[in-house]
C-alpha cells in the first residue's frame, strides 16, 4: 500500500483479528488469473471473481469458507468481539479486471456511519493553510524515524 492505494497487479489479503478466542476471519479478492488462475471448476461459479471471506478458528487451526461476495453483497458476524453488535463486510463494487482494479470492501461494527455511497467522506473540505498557530515548544521529544530491515523475504 503506498499513498493509500494499491496498484492493480498487487494483492491484498485483510485479516480481521477477534478478542482471544475468537475465530479470525480473512478476505480476499479471488481472480481467475495470477497465482489463482487455477481454480478448480467447481469453485469457478461460486467463488471467482468475488470477495472470500475465510474463518480460522486458531492460528494453525482449519481455516472454513464463509462466504462468497459480489457487489452490493453484506457479510455479518453477531455479537462480534463480545460488542454485541454486528461485524459486517459490505462489497461496494468489484472491477472487470485487474487492470479496471479491485474491489471496495467496506469493514465497519453496526451503528457505524459508513456507506458504500460515500464510504464516510470528511466532514468538510480540507485547507490549504493550517486553520491554527503552532502551539510552541513540542511537549515531548520526537520520536526516532522508521528504519528500513535489512532482512529479505524470498
Amino acid at each position: 500500500v503506498r499513498n493509500g492505494e494499491i496498484r492493480g497487479d498487487q494483492y491484498l489479503i485483510v485479516k480481521v483479528p477477534g478478542v482471544a478466542g475468537e475465530a479470525v476471519l480473512y478476505f480476499m479478492l479471488h481472480r481467475l488469473e495470477g497465482l489463482t488462475k487455477d481454480m478448480l471448476p467447481e469453485f469457478v461459479d461460486t467463488h471467482a471473481n468475488r470477495v472470500n471471506v475465510i474463518r480460522q478458528t486458531f492460528v494453525g487451526g482449519t481455516s472454513f469458507s464463509e462466504a462468497q461476495l459480489g457487489s452490493g453483497e453484506l457479510y455479518t458476524r453477531d455479537n462480534w468481539s463480545g460488542t454485541g453488535k454486528q461485524l459486517r463486510i459490505e462489497v461496494c463494487s468489484i472491477a472487470d479486471t485487474s487492470a479496471d482494479g479491485g474491489a471496495k470492501v467496506l469493514v465497519y461494527m453496526e451503528g457505524d456511519d459508513v456507506n458504500c455511497s460515500s464510504s464516510n467522506p470528511p466532514t468538510s473540505t480540507p485547507t490549504s493553510t493550517p486553520t491554527n498557530q503552532p502551539s510552541g515548544i513540542p511537549s515531548q521529544s520526537p520520536v526516532a524515524k522508521c528504519v528500513d530491515s535489512p532482512l529479505k523475504m524470498f
